[in-house]
């Protein structure tokens, strides 16, 4: 009977220590932003012609800075309070900016990348379609 008591003493310490050792494992927080959809909202934009070069390069220049701050916040597995705000600002611009340069369709006009514009009037002069 004493060799059972102290068995199962034995197996609840041991059970007790496993489950304490993996709650002590060390936490890594990690920075997450959706880099990768508004990359493809970025490529959607210049594949519909609704992106200029231009616009295309600035947008693709805030991506990168956002890729820069997510990957220092990375970097010591512990993100701060500062960390995350700035980044979650970083990607909140990035996307409103691609919103508002991609439904500029003045400056689109502008370079002739709008497909969306409409047919043209079609002249009659004597009877013929010219």
């Amino acid at each position: 009977m004493k060799i059972q008591t102290i068995f199962s003493g034995a197996l609840v310490t041991a059970i007790l220590f496993a489950s304490s050792a993996a709650f002590a494992a060390p936490h890594h927080e990690v920075l997450k932003a959706n880099t990768y959809k508004l990359g493809q909202r970025i490529d959607s934009g210049v594949k519909s012609g609704k992106l200029t070069p231009s616009e295309t390069r600035q947008l693709r220049t805030e991506l990168g800075k956002l890729k820069a701050t997510i990957k220092a916040a990375n970097k010591d597995h512990k993100i701060t309070k500062w960390e995350r705000k700035n980044a979650a600002s970083k990607e909140l611009a990035l996307s409103k900016n691609i919103t508002k340069l991609a439904n500029n369709r003045d400056v689109v006009k502008k370079y002739g990348n709008d497909k969306h514009k409409p047919a043209p009037a079609k002249q009659m002069q004597q009877g013929k379609h010219f």
